[in-house]
């Protein structure tokens, strides 16, 4: 893993990561709820 300058940046990189994730499982079950997700 890089190391951050900060927590925050290390906080907003692991939320960027997880909801990568999210989308990308969303995408292979299930289209609509990843467009459901995107509109948020």
């Amino acid at each position: 893993m890089i190391k951050a300058h900060s927590l925050t940046e290390t906080s907003v990189a692991i939320a960027c990561i997880q909801c990568m994730d999210v989308i990308d499982s969303a995408l292979k079950r299930d289209e609509s709820a990843a467009t459901a997700v995107q509109v948020r």
